[in-house]
């Protein structure tokens, strides 16, 4: 008898979804590679990213130019400080706050606009919408591990390679926290009431 490809797709993603809630906190070291969809490197960077449950996330790119992504609850702060600048706004006004969510928060209703194919260790989730920025995301398990993400759009492949990792240990709190330089512009693009910190 031939699977409902609609099923395995349920499956996949449901599968998908346990291993990640498995996953209590998540701390690693990464490399991400950027290149071209014909595989022509482009750009490398160094950083470190940390997951904690519930609603913390952040992603430090600490080589070449420094970059900070952090998620707290529902609000989304980029800090550059080449540009001397921190932007807030709600993750869900986001463009693109997606992955982080979904390690952050992971559920079906993230997944429900995707299909969702495993291939051994690896998870290969594809948007239902045409118009979608994502055409491809790739997570890649070794054991319990998150060892790799691979997202590809219509320009580029990005790649991280994740290093040193540490599961389910305590993460210090201020780990989740941004040093801002003074006279750093802030933009707040928060719909709530309260005023984000800078």
């Amino acid at each position: 008898m031939v699977a409902n490809p609609l099923l395995a797709n349920d499956e996949a993603g449901t599968e998908l979804v346990n291993r990640l809630k498995e996953i209590e906190s998540f701390h690693a070291d990464f490399v991400q590679q950027a290149s071209t969809l014909q595989g022509e490197e482009l750009e490398s960077q160094l950083g470190f990213v940390a997951v904690q449950r519930p609603g913390k996330f952040i992603s430090v790119v600490t080589d070449p130019d420094e970059l900070h992504v952090l998620i707290v609850g529902e609000r989304l702060s980029i800090y550059d400080p080449l540009l001397e600048q921190i932007t807030h706004t709600d993750v869900d006004a986001a463009s693109d706050p997606w992955i982080a969510m979904l390690l952050v928060s992971p559920n079906e209703e993230l997944l429900e606009e995707f299909a969702v194919v495993r291939q051994g260790e690896e998870f290969k989730l594809e948007p239902l919408a045409e118009d979608s920025s994502l055409t491809e995301l790739r997570i890649e398990f070794e054991g319990a591990l998150i060892k790799s993400l691979r997202a590809s759009d219509h320009l580029a492949v990005n790649t991280w390679t994740f290093l040193n990792i540490k599961v389910n240990e305590e993460i210090d709190s201020d780990v989740f926290e941004i040093e801002v330089a003074p006279d750093t512009e802030v933009i707040n693009h928060v719909q709530s009431d309260d005023e984000p910190d800078s």
